[in-house]
Order: C-alpha cells, then sequence, then structure tokens
C-alpha cells in the first residue's frame, strides 16, 4: 500500500486520503456507502469537475437499480465545503 500511495503521489498533484470504509462503518452501520462518503469528500476539495445535482442523480438511479435503501441518515453531503 506504501508504494502505490507513493506512485500517486508522484503522479499526482496532490493526494489526500480518508479511511472511508471505516467512517461509512462507524457514521452510518455499513460500508457500503464508503464510496458515496469519498465522493463527497473529493467532491468538497473541488476534485470532481460536475454538479452537485449530477452526483445526487447518480445516486438515486443506483438506489432504483436495486443497490439497496438508502441509510437513515444521508450520506451526502456529508459537511461543507
Amino acid at each position: 500500500m506504501a508504494a502505490m500511495r507513493a506512485r500517486i503521489a508522484r503522479a499526482s498533484r496532490r493526494l489526500e486520503s480518508i479511511d472511508a470504509e471505516e467512517l461509512a462503518l462507524r457514521l452510518l452501520g455499513d460500508t457500503i456507502y464508503a464510496n458515496m462518503l469519498q465522493t463527497g469528500y473529493a467532491y468538497q476539495l473541488g476534485e470532481i469537475p460536475i454538479g452537485e445535482e449530477a452526483i445526487l442523480k447518480a445516486d438515486r438511479t443506483q438506489r432504483r437499480g436495486g443497490q439497496g435503501e438508502p441509510p437513515r441518515i444521508s450520506t451526502w453531503p456529508s459537511g461543507g465545503a
């Protein structure tokens, strides 16, 4: 993992990381929400070049596709930028 992180750091203008699985499990009770937490984090950093509505639409579409019930509390937005 350290070698991969070093390669990414060399190729990137900046490197941020969070333990999204741990956060999702602790905050929402299931690691299935880790991807949305990572997406929210990257969005707040300004690293996703699409609008919030597009992200929310994709999330709604995925849920309708049988990926599971929405969490009891929203994963989006999970904080202010």
